[in-house]
């Protein structure tokens, strides 16, 4: 009846704990209302303490998580795991893991097997698991650690997840890294040398193969300066243009610019037309990070050019041709062609002797013709045209004269004409007098000629800039009503990556008026800025969702002239759509710093005229901080600390925020708040954010004052405890005597019998062996009470001699047995001689005395050096990183069963009967009081008939 009452009551208290298991949202219902009778676990009363409180943590938690508990992994999880379970709930809870979450077992079974067998955590972060959750396959990933659960044992007992799906993010990074791709493609195989610097050191962050080709370099030069790639840039003046880009924020072009390379250990000149472009991260961003360069070698056309130049100056340096038989027709003509605006020559043929020209001579040549070759009509007339413009034989023109006199026929052309002092543009004639003869007339068309190349040059390079630009760019022309007022607008001219951007075709938006591209246009914000602009003349910048194709652009609108807009735009959808996810973050992130059950706040310092932090203002309080002065975080932002906290100037917390302030060091303290009205045991933490500090702290009242009151049962427990020992002592020192006297008495009586009957003699055997427990149990008590008085001095001492001294104190024992006791080499500790010999003396007697029968009995004693964390014991987090004296005591004996490891050594604690086995169940109870005294540990290891193992840990001082 009365074993029912307490099964009753068990049942009843296992019972109360589940139904007082207040919150848990959905899932801890449905565990309260489920029935577990039938459950792998059983009851809720037969389950361990470490499953009732990971139970309790997990349903608190708003994170997702789970367990799996045992060989069957019994699942239990949270609310929050509830998206990631799907329609696998409610059936999972209770469920066996591996048998709901199947599908992935293969992959998480090691993990799970890890954890049981090593005893150690495991992460996996961004995994990919192809789960079925809503009744179909889908490919999820998750970040999640598994920990063990440990058991009273020390043995690990379930597995502990922290989960979170992180599908989108990684799907997003995946998108991402794609368009970057595509981006880098496009660059990598676009049809002109590309590349993008970084930063104040211009770092090549990116070059196509033609710029790599135009450098004479490879792909090696990415990731280093320029001046490390080109050493020869900054001479040649690149850097200097590099830098009033990035300095000022303009474009930079320049046509034809000579910049001498290395190439292949070779310095070559190169042409090249550039054009610098600045390159923000983003349109808020206030610093240019790269330069995007762009490159069209025109290497071979400028040397192509500079060679007819110099040919052109070797044919007009000597026109004239001395002659002596025409100097009369000379100097009338002179004065009549002289007085021409053009340039005039004549030239006759000089023939070798098989009749082949082989050169010209001036016989004319008009001071138009002699002034840029900075010579006399005397020193040009009847000279070598070859002698005088020895380039003509090359660029062509000593040809062009031969095919005249050859065919009879005059040529007109235009040529760009170089010498030596001379690199001018002319329109020239040739024409045949007769056969050994030819006037040429010259027109120097310089000024129109340059003026018209740098038309053309400049739009090439609007051509280039439309056509390579990495911007959108349109130019819109306003269309007005009879008033004059805009009423809409035409896009003119386009480019090729504003298709891309707008997601537009180009025919639609150069075929369409603007509103009929964009309904919402006329009544946007951007249309009426765009007025403003047309007005004013003041740029302006702008971000605009284009509705039509779903686009965010970022638009720079200029005014062109009264009736036209330039804009400039780039796609912005993908920052702007991770602009919204980021905000969407920092909401995410004010709940949980709004949520969070430990107090959060942030200071920003408060300094006087000399510059010294004299306090700290409140920025951001969560609600649970704001509590402890009944008011809201909104009233405390802003607020001084010493406003509300008078007391925290005085009493160090400030002058820990303050050292975390200039030092950027965390603090973390243990903090008796006992100022402002409050009695608070806090551990307070300080960390720097930027330019201010993030103080959490958790309120450990409670807990500290259960603590005292521990500390309190503690004192009394240990006076208790010192006066049972004296008791104990005295006790068995007072019964030393009556024992004493009842073996002698009993000696006495028995002596006095001249004969004893087999009965007799049985009683007098029973008395004797009965008196001789009583004194061994005497005795085993009085050298417990005194191993309970503790070690008053500590020595060094040598373990080998103190076994040698125990096996000569048992050798009868030891031969009896006909036992091998081996032993190994021991080191010299700091202890007490007596009790370690004590401690020795009794192991050693117990593996003798539990031998098996017809087994020869084997004992070994070995030591070795270990740390707490790599010794089989489960010490405290402190402890782990001390070393410590293994000492291992093994035998072959009869063994025990390993749930018994710990009540061996409980006083008078036996596994078997006296009949059986003699002894007074003290001698493992002294054991294991010696090795505390020492401030060391013992365990033992154990299975029936395999012998057992005892392992005592002492440390090293």
């Amino acid at each position: 009846m009365n074993l029912t009452v307490i099964v009753v009551l068990m049942q009843v208290t296992g019972s109360d704990w589940l139904m007082n298991l207040n919150g848990g949202g959905e899932v801890g219902a449905l565990m309260r209302s489920k029935d577990w009778s039938t459950s792998p676990l059983g009851l809720p009363d037969t389950w361990p303490e470490t499953l009732r409180n990971t139970i309790s943590l997990l349903l608190a938690s708003r994170f997702p998580m789970f367990l799996w508990w045992g060989e069957d992994t019994v699942m239990f999880y949270n609310d929050a795991y509830l998206p990631i379970a799907g329609k696998k709930h409610p059936q999972a809870l209770g469920g066996k893991g591996h048998e709901v979450w199947s599908e992935v077992w293969a992959e998480v079974k090691p993990m799970v097997k890890e954890v049981f067998d090593k005893k150690q955590a495991t992460l996996a972060e961004d995994q990919l698991l192809e789960i079925n959750r809503h009744g179909y396959v889908e490919a999820a990933y998750f970040t999640y650690s598994h920990s063990p659960v440990f058991l009273s044992s020390g043995e690990v007992g379930g597995v502990f997840c922290v989960v979170t799906e992180t599908t989108e993010k990684v799907l997003a990074t995946e998108r991402i890294k794609n368009r970057e791709q595509h981006l880098r493609h496009l660059f990598t195989q676009a049809p002109v040398a590309i590349c993008i610097v970084r930063g104040p050191d211009y770092i090549f962050d990116f070059a196509n193969e033609n710029m790599l080709l135009f450098l004479g370099r490879t792909s090696a030069i990415i990731g280093k300066p320029i001046l490390e790639a080109l050493p020869e840039a900054d001479s040649q003046g690149l850097i200097a243009i590099l830098e009033n880009v990035r300095l000022t924020g303009k474009p930079y072009s320049i046509a034809a610019f000579p910049a001498t390379l290395l190439i292949n250990e070779v310095r070559e000149l190169r042409y090249f037309d550039l054009v610098f472009k600045p390159y923000y991260e983003n349109a808020s961003a206030a610093e240019i990070s790269s330069i995007f360069c762009v490159a069209h070698n025109v290497t071979e056309q400028a040397l192509t050019r500079k060679k007819l130049e110099q040919s052109e100056s070797t044919l007009q340096q000597r026109v004239e041709e001395r002659t002596a038989d025409l100097e009369q027709q000379k100097l009338l003509v002179d004065s009549i062609l002289n007085a021409s605006f053009n340039g005039i020559y004549a030239l006759k043929a000089v023939r070798n002797s098989e009749e082949e020209i082989v050169d010209f001579r001036y016989l004319f040549a008009n001071k138009n013709i002699t002034a840029p070759l900075q010579l006399s009509s005397e020193e040009v007339i009847g000279a070598s045209m070859l002698a005088i413009i020895p380039e003509n034989k090359t660029n062509g023109f000593f040809q062009l004269f031969c095919e005249v006199l050859e065919t009879g026929r005059p040529v007109h052309d235009v040529t760009h004409f170089v010498t030596t002092g001379i690199s001018n543009w002319y329109d020239y004639v040739i024409v045949p007098t007769d056969k050994e003869t030819v006037v040429v007339t010259i027109r120097d068309i310089t000024e129109q000629k340059l003026a018209s190349l740098q038309i053309e040059e400049q739009r090439n390079l609007l051509d280039n800039i439309m056509k390579y630009s990495p911007s959108g760019i349109t130019v819109t022309e306003v269309i007005r009503n009879d008033s004059g007022d805009v009423i809409d607008g035409r896009t003119i001219i386009a480019n090729a990556m504003s298709e891309k951007y707008v997601g537009m075709p180009l025919d639609q938006m150069l075929d369409n008026k603007i509103s009929e591209n964009d309904p919402n246009i006329l009544t946007s914000p951007i249309f009426k800025k765009a007025l403003e602009t047309l007005t004013t003349g003041e740029p302006f910048i702008m971000q605009y969702y284009f509705e039509p194709t779903e686009k965010w652009l970022e638009l720079s609108v200029a005014k062109m002239n009264e009736d036209s807009l330039i804009n400039v735009f780039t796609d912005v959808t993908t920052i702007k759509k991770a602009e919204l996810e980021i905000r969407q973050t920092v909401k995410r992130l004010a709940a949980v710093f709004n949520a969070a059950q430990s107090g959060m706040f942030t200071f920003s310092p408060v300094y006087n005229d000399a510059r010294e932090i004299v306090d700290f203002r409140f920025v951001i309080t969560n609600a649970n901080f704001a509590a402890y002065v009944g008011q809201t975080p909104e009233v405390l932002a802003g607020a001084l600390g010493s406003t509300w906290f008078p007391g925290y100037i005085g009493n160090g917390t400030f002058e820990m925020y303050k050292k975390t302030f200039i030092t950027g060091e965390t603090q973390r303290q243990d903090i008796h708040y006992n100022v402002d009205g409050h009695d608070l045991y806090l551990d307070l933490m300080s960390t720097k954010v930027g330019e201010e500090v993030l103080v959490t702290f958790t309120d450990h009242t409670p807990l500290k004052t259960a603590q005292f009151q521990l500390e309190k049962h503690i004192e009394e427990l240990k006076r208790s405890n010192a006066n049972l020992e004296e008791f104990a002592h005295a006790a068995s020192h007072d019964l030393k005597e009556p024992v004493r006297k009842m073996q002698v008495f009993y000696s006495r009586l028995k002596s006095s019998f001249s004969s004893l009957s087999n009965e007799q003699q049985n009683l007098f055997d029973r008395v004797e062996d009965a008196t001789h427990r009583m004194s061994l149990l005497i005795d085993d008590l009085l050298d417990y009470s005194q191993i309970s008085m503790g070690i008053d001095l500590l020595e060094k001492v040598d373990l080998n001699k103190k076994l040698e001294t125990v096996i000569h104190d048992l050798e009868i024992a030891i031969e009896e047995k006909g036992a091998f006791v081996e032993i190994g080499e021991l080191p010299i500790v700091d202890g007490h001689k007596r009790q370690l010999q004590q401690l020795f003396h009794n192991l050693i007697q117990n593996a003798l005395k539990y031998s098996q029968n017809n087994i020869t009995p084997h004992i070994t004693v070995t030591a070795e050096i270990v740390t707490g964390e790599t010794s089989s014991f489960d010490l405290p987090l402190e402890k782990k990183n001390h070393r410590y004296h293994l000492i291992k005591v093994q035998d072959n004996g009869i063994g025990f069963q390993q749930e018994y490891a710990e009540r061996i050594f409980r006083m008078f604690q036996r596994l078997h009967g006296k009949a059986e086995y003699s002894g007074s169940g003290v001698g493992l109870a002294i054991v294991k009081r010696v090795v505390e005294n020492h401030n060391g540990y013992i365990a033992a290891e154990s299975n029936p008939g395999e012998g057992a193992t005892f392992k005592i840990l002492l440390p090293i001082v």
